[in-house]
């Protein structure tokens, strides 16, 4: 199959390309999620045909009927830190396991819910113990006698006198069909559809970029899913229920690794890899691996004209360091980032807690240095819908709902393109593991700043698209009119909500964040 790469703007544009592919496809569906709910309904006419259903579990059952090699890797959580999206992944796999035990003869396929082996080291443990045990009563309080049969693991977790937390997951978004593969920052749920329009409520909104690739680069983003797959596969980590007497599901089994391709200047994986720790006093993993964090660093610090960052966080001092040197650095170099007015847990979910106030604290700073650095070359901005905010909204700016911004993008001269899971932020790019793509074809990146560009200014942008004044004036326009009479979504960012909670913990490493 020829090499291909096509961006993919937003889950209307992703879910349909994943279900053509999982309908058409006759060899492999692989996927391997942060979040992949098999309920999820599906979009297309053709899809709701061939599962004989209506979600992602019935299709990847009928593809598994048609003898498909179907392989699900979602990612796991800690049953005492993150019970619900713990209870949500074991959730997703009995949704296949219901839908694979339909038939007399039921389809067989692997599937797995994937533990980051990291946790705490004993002596942090111990001094966490207080904190975890207040967790464990409010789980209990929340799902009573159901918290065994929807969060298992957790009665042998909470068990423990000090509980070994798991501090990381696997944030990767990866799925193959055949020759063909999509990473980027999307995962597979209700709350992640949106259209270009984001008309939905804003809680509602995810704008998020994923790149659809074919024939060598898929082959390489299949390496990666191999090689997360048979650690996971090997790992004593895992919680292990057995689902297989529920249904059609196989205990996981090593994939017989190929050879692996040579590398490629214009399309390469890279990988934020981490392993557990040893030590007495660890908080989190060791990083083995930190070639997203090596690839962002070397595009900065090579940028000469124009920087194109969108991301839902900014909170690593790593890049904020990097990006502060490249402006002393290139005299002529111009910066835009778009991110949301408020992280999803403020904004939505009204978290006030340490941990958002550390976040907060460290995106301030960030942002911060990174625009006094710049001065009126960098142009920092958050989208709002172009209508009147309502109830159904929430948070709003400048008197709209917000769009909330989940894209892990950055283009550096129209000279290359990273698209991935990481976040900039310290737990992306040391901890979690993730998975970035490098494109570099000037062409090709440049046709995507200009699709960028236009999803987001609509018909309001007049003049360069690679200058910082274009998207600047464009933003301060809208700013002075009504939502109603705004073109496009970006205003000029104003994080001072956020930020007004900001305040750092001295114990917390900012890894966590």
């Amino acid at each position: 199959m020829k090499d291909r790469i096509v961006p993919l703007i937003t889950a209307a544009q992703a879910f349909p390309e994943m279900e053509a592919r999982a309908v058409a496809t006759r060899g492999r569906i692989w996927l391997s999620f942060r979040v992949f709910d098999a309920a999820t309904k599906l979009q297309t006419d053709a899809a709701i045909d061939a599962a004989g259903g209506d979600d992602w579990a019935a299709l990847i059952a009928a593809r598994a009927r048609d003898g498909v090699d179907v392989r699900i890797q979602v990612a796991d959580f800690d049953p005492i830190a993150a019970p619900k999206l713990h209870g949500a992944a074991w959730a997703s796999l009995r949704r296949l396991a219901e839908a694979a035990s339909h038939d007399e003869a039921p389809p067989r396929f692997e599937a797995m819910a994937s533990l980051h082996p990291a946790r705490f080291g004993p002596l942090v443990a111990w001094a966490f113990a207080p904190i975890a045990r207040r967790e464990i009563r409010s789980i209990r309080d929340e799902f009573g006698a159901t918290a065994h049969e929807k969060l298992p693991g957790f009665e042998r977790a909470a068990s423990r006198l000090a509980p070994r937390i798991h501090p990381a997951s696997h944030h990767q978004k990866i799925a193959i069909f055949d020759d063909a593969a999509i990473v980027g920052g999307l995962d597979v749920d209700e709350r992640r559809w949106d259209t270009p329009d984001h008309d939905r409520p804003s809680p509602e909104t995810w704008r998020d970029v994923t790149l659809l690739v074919e024939g060598a680069p898929a082959a390489k983003v299949a390496e990666t899913f191999t090689d997360l797959w048979n650690r996971s596969v090997d790992s004593e980590a895992r919680f292990i229920e057995p689902l297989e007497a529920s249904g059609g599901l196989r205990t996981p089994t090593r994939i017989n690794s190929t050879k692996r391709l040579p590398e490629d200047v214009a399309f390469s994986i890279v990988r934020t890899r981490s392993e557990a720790s040893n030590g007495l006093f660890s908080f989190g993993p060791k990083t083995v691996e930190k070639g997203i964090l090596e690839e962002k660093l070397e595009a900065i610090c090579r940028a000469r004209d124009f920087l194109y960052i969108e991301t839902q966080f900014l909170r690593s001092a790593k890049i904020a360091d990097a990006l502060v040197d490249a402006a002393r650095r290139a005299r002529d170099l111009e910066l835009v980032i778009v991110l949301p007015f408020a992280p999803e847990r403020f904004a939505f979910d009204g978290r006030r807690d340490r941990a958002m106030r550390h976040a907060e604290a460290l995106q301030s700073s960030a942002l911060e240095r990174i625009t006094r650095a710049f001065g009126d070359r960098c142009a920092a901005l958050s989208p709002a819908k172009p209508q009147r905010a309502d109830s159904e909204d929430g948070f709003t700016a400048y008197g709209a709902g917000i769009v909330y911004v989940h894209s892990k993008v950055l283009l550096a001269d129209d000279d290359l393109a990273i698209i991935g899971s990481a976040n900039l932020n310290d737990r992306s790019l040391s901890w979690d593991t993730e998975v970035a793509a490098v494109w570099r074809d000037c062409e090709g990146v440049r046709r995507l700043r200009e699709r960028l560009a236009e999803s987001w200014l609509g018909g309001g942008a007049v003049g360069d698209l690679a200058r910082v004044a274009t998207w600047r004036a464009a933003a301060e326009a809208n700013a002075a009119k009504t939502p109603l009479e705004r073109d496009g979504f970006l205003l000029p960012h104003d994080g001072r909500r956020a930020a007004s909670i900001a305040r750092r913990s001295w114990f917390l490493p900012d890894a966590l964040f």
